[in-house]
């Protein structure tokens, strides 16, 4: 049995990133990456929070792995580990089991919420950046100044 897919896009990331690029444009690709792979450790936890506890090997099994995608495409998967099998008898049942989902009910329990998530991930995220580069800057003042002061 095949894992089934949820899917989750948004509109407007094509502005974002040619605004990023314009700001930071070193940086605006591993922004949106780390972003991305925050957004689906956001999931992921919720899928932890969310499945039968009955066993912590499920709950420990889901993780967030990033995914090569298209160009300016990042993709953050989260899915289950070696108990992957185990998640899918869960979510959809077997012939002597009864399903007990809790993938798809969190995966569209959370879909209403994904842009705010979005836009607090990424606030944090390019907070981080734009401090880094700061830091960055004031480092190479002050090299810069140093050597003026050694040379006159």
């Amino acid at each position: 049995m095949s894992a089934p897919r949820f899917s989750l896009e948004m509109d407007g990331l094509a502005e974002l990133r040619e605004t990023l690029e314009r700001i930071l444009p070193d940086e605006a690709e591993k922004i949106l990456r780390q972003t991305v792979h925050n957004l689906g450790e956001r999931v992921a936890v919720l899928l932890q929070g969310a499945v039968k506890k009955d066993t912590h090997a499920a709950e420990r099994s889901i993780r967030v792995r990033r995914k090569r995608g298209e160009k300016h495409y990042p993709v953050a998967e989260v899915r289950g580990g070696s108990t992957a099998p185990y998640l899918i008898m869960l979510e959809f049942g077997t012939r002597r089991t009864k399903a007990q989902p809790f993938i798809n009910p969190t995966v569209e329990g959370v879909r209403p919420d994904l842009p705010g998530i979005y836009r607090q991930e990424f606030a944090e995220v390019l907070e981080k950046a734009l401090a880094r580069r700061r830091r960055r800057n004031e480092r190479a003042e002050r090299a810069f100044t140093r050597g003026l002061t050694r040379v006159g």
